[in-house]
């Protein structure tokens, strides 16, 4: 078990964000019909650049504007209308917006794009610009018109006055493609007008003016589906105006402009139907006056600076209004005026040269700051070769190369400035050189038209200054599809994926869901230290969704031909709408080469129809996401079976397969389904989601009638109070539940109350944190502010649940962490404890050490606990087994020196072969908390401290706290190459916290299998049996695994037999086994002694009567 699983709750939240990410990320790439593409954009340039165009389709006096962008795609659009969501009644008047990215994001991604995948870092410009793709306002019948889109992804939003579009729609265009009927729901929203004034009283104009949620309010905004980052700016007199602002609390509102430094507002609460006024004032700044000096100290000319805000909030949300990039003057100069306060950081760059190190000031309003020097210091020279498929050296090859190292410090935000692309071509002699580089490990893109892009992951420059890279050809793809009588599919798309030949045929392949989809291991692996991969021609690694490369076509003859795919093992998709996925086709080409024809025949799917309504009134309900699932026992991931799918966390309602939105009059219908029984469940922000099961589909006429009663769902609500008993506004709450398949969040008001509605009923984990807006690490944030809680949620009821920091007769745990004799600086001090109200009987309290080491905890109940001391990319290192805080006192200190234990030792197998990799796990076998019960006690008794073997089989861990130990390693929880071991432990290891202990040795068996049949009481075979077994001749040990998921709600996933009831348990420890097959509406079969020894092959018949 590892150290971190009593951060789970985090883990969670941190899966939930990234697959909010990868949800948005899919960026899909066009073509028209009879042509081909080579992965590149098909328009010229995304402009914006508005061009009007003309009416029609919808009558003039309907369409007050309709923009779109200039360029060849005139035929190329979207048509639709908007309601109302209660009156469903159409809205006039509805600025309808086509956007490339996810609205609200758009600013958010432009950041991470520019800083992370294009490499750019803080260096240039840090005012992002949406690209918006073109533009509508719908008419008194409330439709609209965008024609002259590019072709691909796009989203459509819309906002008026106080009016905002909920769920944005996403489509995909091919060229010439016109998408009719879409609908978009109009919400009810506030309004956000207020005043700039400047340093000097007077109101300022042209000040940039951005709303958001704040950081702890994010989240809640995000799982309410109302995220959103608004633009506007000041007129001549000052005033801004925001329009149709989701009503929420613990926004930012942010102002910057040629003549203020950046100014944020916090804690700005909208209500529906009202206007909220903010008047933001307006000042100077700071003035930062510096040089650039070169190595040998000589001032450096034309030197790029860079500055970063050290907060989260300013770096990824707040732009500074600065539009250039700070270069230095002749004599080596730079003037940054109107810097706002607070903590900055300073780096500069020239060519030739590596980054300067970061300088830090304390900015104050006013203050001048006139002798801030930056000196570039001398790179680390690199250089190589690049040559093509023969051998032959190429030049003009571009070489991208990026720092791809990890923060070393609790400063994170830092890393981004080291942040730098440096690009060099190669010469006619197919080299290239470069001695701009800090990093030691780096990122590699090599491009050149023709050719395949190369990217090699974290290559380390010191290892190898002079690397070889080859660039080949691309491969032609060519196909056709086709229905199943022969006819061709107009509309479908293509997906591509290539692989090495020599990639095992057994790799796993990307996921089905659009949005959530995962590349294969073998790619995953890549990102490793000194792994490489393969891209299309002329495409980055930013441009690729995680679902894949998928093209649309849209071809009369159903034909398609896509160039510049990387070569190898070609994995061809496609998809269309309507009709079932066929089976991918594989076809292994060299470079250069070309595909015969594939031939796809696309078997018409299944139609489901039906209607979501009110379970209480049975009023239609719009804006609904209804996915239908194929009515089967949940995969799950591995070998857990989660009650979870993967839609849960799909807060953008982006999920497109095998889902649909229900209409203004709540009916839905859903195309391109398999035979059988199908669950098909609804979900909406506002309500607890709902599921109708066993409804059978067929292929013979359409499944109609299918009801879905959603109902409004419980709650759960309380007061959050901090120190001394104090209602804590703005704070971060979450609440969730792997059983119930909930996620959501929400934020405190003024009052320090919140509420979360919409929650299906069951057992929730409540997380509690309070990032501050100037927060420099977020983690260290989240964790030093955290409280973990359980609470159960009964159907359409709130739960009042108050959550207290402090409390009457808690202490104030304090004391000085030291490692030998020094201070553990920016530590994270974890004090565990068992809670019955806590997550899974745990309770949790964090704190980071400042500068000297020193730590403070708050409103810590007496008893006993267990504390942890975190590093940064550290592992969670013992102070001590058990502390006892005492009762009948307020103030308890408790200085924690980290032990100096180590246990030393080696893994071999049964014939004295070491085994490289494998995890070794130090459980307390006496002295602590061994018999707490919960999810501490499963931690104490199955793994505080770990480490693997090293390619000897050696293992060392270390800080171990005095107590009896036990050290176990099992291949079976093991990564896939260990799973031919079995499990082995060496009990009562006694450590004294000052010395180590050595030479321990743990003899992993070769593990034995047990094969098996099962049959019915006539001698037939009975598949899907699940099979369970148990060791007969020791005492059964708690399997850790199985302890965390019973506390999770989940359970291990059963082996089960196939359709020729035959089975497979691996992994199997010699010795004596009993297994036992349970099938539905039979009585379980059960096989007795059944003897396993190393590397054996045992075969068993069960009946099941």
């Amino acid at each position: 078990m590892s150290q971190a699983k009593p951060l789970l709750v985090l883990a969670v939240i941190a899966v939930a964000a990234l697959l909010l990410l990868w949800s948005a990320s899919g960026e899909v790439v066009q073509t028209s019909p009879g042509t081909s593409t080579d992965g590149t954009q098909d328009v010229e340039s995304v402009s914006a650049d508005l061009a009007t165009a003309e009416v029609s389709a919808i009558e003039a006096d309907h369409v007050v504007t309709r923009e779109a962008v200039a360029g060849p795609d005139a035929a190329t659009g979207v048509r639709g209308r908007i309601i109302d969501a209660k009156t469903r009644e159409p809205l006039a008047g509805v600025e309808v917006l086509a956007m490339r990215r996810p609205p609200g994001f758009e600013q958010l991604f432009a950041r991470m794009r520019t800083t992370m995948f294009e490499g750019k870092g803080l260096w240039a410009e840090t005012v992002p610009e949406p690209e918006i793709l073109g533009r509508a306002t719908t008419g008194s019948n409330g439709e609209f018109e965008i024609l002259g889109l590019p072709p691909g992804v796009v989203f459509l939003d819309g906002r008026s006055d106080f009016t905002f579009v909920r769920t944005p729609e996403r489509t995909r265009l091919a060229r010439g493609e016109i998408r009719e009927g879409i609908e978009l729901v109009g919400s009810p929203g506030g309004r956000v007008r207020g005043l700039v004034i400047g340093p000097g009283g007077l109101p300022a104009s042209g000040v940039a003016v951005t709303l958001r949620p704040g950081l702890n309010a994010f989240l809640g905004q995000v799982t309410e589906r109302q995220y959103r980052w608004l633009v506007a700016s000041t007129d001549a007199d000052g005033e801004y105006d925001i329009p149709g602002v989701p009503a929420g609390h613990g926004y930012t509102l942010s102002a910057a402009g040629p003549l203020i430094a950046l100014a944020e507002q916090h804690g700005v609460d909208v209500e529906v139907g009202k206007v909220t006024r903010v008047d933001v004032q307006g000042y100077a700044g700071a003035t930062i006056e510096g040089r650039v000096l070169d190595v040998d100290g000589v001032p450096r000319a034309d030197a790029l600076v860079a500055m970063a805000y050290l907060d989260v909030s300013r770096v990824l949300f707040s732009a500074d209004g600065r539009g250039e990039p700070i270069h230095t003057d002749a004599k080596g100069r730079f003037r940054l005026d109107r810097v706002a306060s607070g903590r900055v950081a300073f780096i500069a760059t020239a060519d030739g040269r590596a980054n300067s190190g970061i300088e830090e000031l304390a900015i104050v309003d006013g203050g001048e700051y006139h002798d801030l020097e930056l000196v570039l210091r001398e790179g680390i020279d690199f250089g190589g070769l690049v040559v093509d498929g023969d051998g032959r050296p190429l030049a003009g090859a571009t070489v991208d190369i990026r720092p791809m190292e990890q923060p070393n410090s609790p400063d994170v935000l830092k890393t981004l400035l080291n942040i730098r692309s440096v690009q060099v071509e190669t010469g006619i002699d197919g080299r290239f050189q470069t001695s701009d580089l800090t990093a030691k490990r780096v990122f590699l893109q090599t491009s050149k038209p023709g050719y395949v892009t190369e990217i090699k992951f974290r290559h380390d420059v010191e290892e190898e200054d002079d690397v070889r890279i080859e660039l080949v050809r691309g491969v032609t793809i060519k196909g056709r599809v086709v229905d199943a009588s022969g006819q061709p599919v107009e509309r479908f798309r293509v997906d591509t994926r290539s692989r090495p030949v020599s990639a095992e045929d057994d790799e796993e392949e990307a996921g089905d869901d659009e949005g959530f989809g995962r590349p294969p291991r073998s790619e995953r692996r890549n990102w490793r230290r000194g792994g490489s991969m393969r891209i299309g021609e002329g495409r980055k690694i930013g441009d690729r969704g995680f679902d894949g490369n998928w093209r649309e076509f849209r071809a009369a003859d159903g034909a398609f031909e896509i160039t510049g795919v990387p070569p190898g093992n070609v994995r061809v998709r496609v998809r269309a709408e309507g009709y079932l996925d066929p089976d991918n086709q594989n076809v292994t080409l060299a470079a250069g080469e070309q595909s015969d024809e594939l031939r796809f025949a696309l078997a018409a799917g299944c139609v489901a129809r039906g209607k979501v309504v009110d379970a209480t009134s049975g009023a239609p309900v719009p804006d609904v996401d209804v996915t239908a699932y194929e009515d089967r026992e949940r995969a799950g991931n591995g070998i857990f079976q989660l009650n979870f799918d993967q839609q849960d966390v799909d807060f953008l309602g982006m999920a497109t397969k095998n889902s649909a939105k229900t209409a203004s009059d709540g009916t839905f219908e859903i195309t391109g389904l398999s035979e059988g029984a199908h669950r098909f469940t609804a979900r909406h922000p506002d309500r607890a989601k709902s599921s109708v099961k066993a409804v059978e589909v067929t292929a013979a006429q359409p499944t109609e009638g299918i009801v879905i009663e959603i109902e409004t769902g419980g709650g759960i609500r309380g007061l959050v109070t901090g120190r001394a008993g104090k209602p804590l506004p703005d704070a971060l709450i979450v609440a969730f539940s792997m059983a119930a398949g909930s996620f959501k969040s929400s934020s405190t008001d003024k009052n320090g109350e919140y509420e979360i509605d919409g929650l299906p009923p069951g057992q929730y984990a409540v997380f509690k944190s309070k990032i501050g807006e100037r927060a420099m690490n977020l983690g260290y944030d989240l964790l030093g502010n955290m409280r973990l809680k359980t609470v159960r949620v009964r159907k359409n009821e709130f739960t009042d649940f108050d959550i207290q920091d402090e409390s009457e007769n808690t202490v104030r745990v304090w004391g000085v962490v030291r490692d030998g004799d020094q201070p553990v600086a920016e530590g994270m001090v974890s004090a565990l404890s068992t809670d019955s109200e806590g997550f899974f009987g745990m309770g949790l309290r964090a704190q980071p050490t400042d500068k000297d080491g020193r730590y403070e905890l708050i409103g810590l109940e007496p008893g006993e606990y267990f504390f942890q001391v975190s590093r940064f990319r550290g592992r969670p290192q013992q102070a001590s087994l058990s502390i006892e805080i005492p009762e009948g006192v307020h103030d308890f200190r408790v200085d924690l020196d980290l032990p100096q234990s180590a246990i030393r030792g080696r893994v071999v197998d049964t014939r004295g072969e070491p085994v490289a990799g494998i995890r070794v796990s130090a459980g307390v076998q006496s002295g602590g908390l061994d018999d707490a019960p919960g999810l501490l006690g499963v931690i104490m008794k199955n793994g505080i401290a770990q480490d693997r073997t090293d390619e000897n089989g050696e293992f060392e861990i270390d800080k171990v706290a005095a107590g009896v130990y036990r050290l176990s390693v099992s291949g079976r929880q093991g990564r896939r190459a260990h799973r031919k071991y079995g499990e082995a432990s060496v009990e009562d290891v006694v450590i004294d916290g000052s010395l180590p202990v050595e030479g321990i040795v743990l003899t992993l068996p070769l593990a034995g299998r047990v094969t098996g049949v099962v049959v019915d009481g006539s001698g037939s075979p009975v598949a899907g049996a699940e099979i369970h077994y148990e060791r007969e001749d020791v005492r059964p040990r708690s399997d850790p695994t199985e302890e965390m998921l019973d506390l999770l709600g989940m359970q291990v996933r059963p082996e089960k037999s196939g359709p020729d009831g035959r089975f497979e348990l691996t992994g199997l420890s010699p010795g004596t086994y009993r297994v036992r097959a349970d099938a539905d509406g039979l009585a379980p079969g059960v096989a007795e002694d059944v003897l396993v020894a190393e590397e054996s092959v045992v075969d068993v018949s069960i009946q099941v009567v």
